[in-house]
């Protein structure tokens, strides 16, 4: 059976949340949106089994930079059933501006590859991968076009 609206709502609810607890410092919500076995990557950094949502989270959060970005997920592609499904999502992190200024700069542009699933009608995270918005996902770019961007070029 595909998705249905109510799962697609649900999803939609649970990447909230994600953007929610991880933008306001939150470990126990974040931790409640994955499952015990998750699978956590994010530009080489892997986490892995129980507590790995929360030993993530708490990386990220003393990384210099963290207090002060908003972590942004839209414009979902959701492929699977009732049970579960891969979802793709672009990402962007926009943050305060370091020097003090009432203004934002973006720290990261990106996508999100996850797996979901679906555990006593609650939906859950079971792998979540961060990567920057480089590699296979400008493959069907001229390969000149590619260099420029890795280099912060605009083609």
């Amino acid at each position: 059976m595909s998705l249905t609206t109510h799962d697609r709502y649900a999803i939609r609810d649970l990447y909230a949340r994600y953007s929610w607890a991880r933008s306001t410092a939150d470990i126990d919500s974040f931790a409640a949106l994955f499952t015990q076995e998750a699978v956590i990557e994010d530009e080489g950094h892997r986490f892995d089994g129980p507590g790995a949502a929360t030993d993530y989270l708490r990386a990220w959060l003393s990384r210099p930079g963290a207090a002060g970005q908003q972590y942004w997920i839209m414009q979902q592609v959701l492929d699977g059933d009732s049970t579960g499904c891969e979802a793709r999502s672009f990402l962007m992190t926009p943050m305060l501006n370091p020097i003090g200024t009432p203004s934002m700069t973006f720290y990261r542009f990106g996508h999100l590859s996850d797996r979901l699933v679906k555990r006593e009608g609650t939906w859950l995270l079971s792998e979540h991968r961060i990567d920057q918005w480089r590699g296979e996902v400008l493959e069907g770019f001229p390969r000149r076009d590619i260099a420029m961007v890795s280099a912060g070029g605009t083609p």
